[in-house]
Formats: C-alpha cells, structure tokens, sequence
C-alpha cells in the first residue's frame, strides 16, 4: 500500500447529528495533537469551496457520519483530487469503512500515510426538455453528479411508465416499468441490487441499467462500458415521473423529456485501510451469505 504525507485534513460530519460532530471535533483535536492542520466544519459550510483552495487543498477528507454523508461528501470533493475515508455514525456503514468506536487505530494508519485510494466512476446526468437543459439545482455544486445511481422513478400516483432506451445512439427499446436505474459500480449495491442488479467490483470502469418491476417487458439489467453514453426518453409522465440522483437532488421529468447518462471526466477517490477487502465487506454486510 503506497505512503501518503498526510500534513492537514478536512472533517466534515452530517448536518444536525450532534453525535457525527461531536466525533468529528474529537478526531480533529487528536489531529492536531499529532502536528497536523485541520479545518472541521459540519458538511453545508464551504466543504465544495475549501477542497479547491490554492495552496490549502487538504490531503484527505474524512467525512463522519453514516453512507448519505459520505456519498455528499464524495460528490463535492470528485475532481478536486482530495481522497475521502467515512467514519461510520450511521446504520449500514458499507462506503463509511471506519466503524465509529475504532477510530482512533484508523486514524494512526492515516497520520501514516499508510492508506490506499480507490478511484470510483462518477455518473452525469443531463435532462433535454424541448431542445434545452433543465438544471437539476441551481443552490448545490456538482449537483448534476451521481457516485451511486441515477434514477428515474414514478411521483405520488403509482402508475406505470413507458422508457424508450438508446445506448451510443443505437436503439434499444421501449419497456413498461415502475422506474429504470442507471447505477455505478459503487452504487450496484444499493438500489440497484435490490431490483435484481449484479454486484460489480467498484473500480470498474463500467455503469448499469437495470428496469424496476418491468411490465410484459424483457429488459434484463445491462451492464455497459464506462464511456457509453445512455438516453432514456419518457414517453409518458402520468402520475408524476422524478429523476433522483443519489436518493438526495431530484427533479420532476415531463412528457418527452430526454434523460443523459454518460461518465463524469474526474473519478471520486475514496481511501481504503490496510486490509480492506471489498468481498469481505459483501460478506459482513449480508450481501453474500453461505
């Protein structure tokens, strides 16, 4: 596993979780006692701006909370070259590696340098209504990114829907389904995998599509190359369609609307612990059981 220098840290933790920031100031005197600078903030206050300063760029972000605070934290730091390590103050724990209780020991491997760094594939999602770009969010950077999936499911009425799918301009077909999730390999086991995704090693340089509950449709879920580009265009909106990226941005679709997929150019980085092993989080986790 490669050294790292490791001079100054950014701790971030989940907005209104007492816990995740009481941790997070904890982690970050032991920083200092340790010679190391670093900047804590709870994840809404300048986290995007302060990856990107000149000259003050950290050398690793540590995002404290449960999988949603790490994923925002992935999102904002992808492209800025900062590699993020999750401190688990939540439930599942599966991207937030460092179980809250043994921080300290990780955090030794980290002063160390002794960490390695895992480039993740980042999904872009561009909406084409009539000719013109619908911005997903005019208030949140990188809004427009997905680490786990991007997916386009039915609104408040429980009503089926049409999706005409192409991939590289090449058409594929139209199915009937309550939704359709385009999903990284970090995110195949999310939502992905409950729909009857496959579980892909998360540094491949690959995306999913995979129907929800598809309708008299044989649509199995495909897997693509990662500089594929995939159009889904809805063919009907009754009931209310949204396309939702990462279970946090969404945005109402319409009729004829026209949904982008293709890979983001920068890579999220997330920091991996000596002796980290992506099947026997599978296993831990009950993703792989007998």
């Amino acid at each position: 596993m490669p050294q790292h220098s490791v001079q100054s840290v950014h701790i971030v933790s989940k907005p209104g979780n007492r816990q995740a920031e009481a941790l997070g100031r904890e982690i970050g005197e032991w920083f200092s006692r340790h010679g190391v600078s670093v900047v804590w903030s709870p994840f809404d206050c300048g986290f995007f701006e302060a990856l990107r300063v000149p000259g003050a760029r950290p050398d690793i972000a540590l995002a404290v909370g449960g999988d949603g605070t790490m994923l925002s934290a992935c999102r904002a730091a992808a492209g800025s070259g900062v590699p993020v390590l999750g401190i688990n103050r939540g439930n599942l724990g599966f991207l937030a590696e460092v179980p809250a209780e043994n921080w300290q020991p990780a955090m030794t491997q980290v002063l160390a340098g002794n960490f390695g760094i895992s480039p993740r594939i980042v999904l872009t999602c561009r909406i084409m209504r009539k000719g013109r770009e619908v911005p997903i969010s005019r208030d949140e950077q990188n809004s427009d990114i997905a680490l786990n999936e991007v997916c386009l499911a039915r609104g408040s009425l429980a009503r089926i829907m049409d999706f005409e799918i192409s991939v590289n301009n090449e058409f594929l077909g139209t199915i009937r389904a309550d939704g359709i999730i385009m999903s990284t390999p970090t995110g195949a086991t999310g939502y992905s995998v409950s729909a009857g995704g496959p579980i892909l090693l998360p540094e491949m340089d690959v995306f999913t599509l995979t129907p929800v509950c598809p309708f008299l449709s044989f649509f199995p879920p495909l897997v693509v190359f990662g500089d594929s580009k995939a159009h889904i265009l809805v063919k009907n909106a009754g009931g209310g369609v949204l396309a939702t990226l990462d279970g946090h941005n969404s945005i109402p679709l319409e009729k004829d609307d026209e949904v982008c997929i293709s890979r983001w150019p920068e890579r999220a980085l997330i920091a991996t612990l000596p002796g980290y092993s992506y099947f026997a989080v599978l296993r831990d986790k009950g993703f792989i059981r007998g």
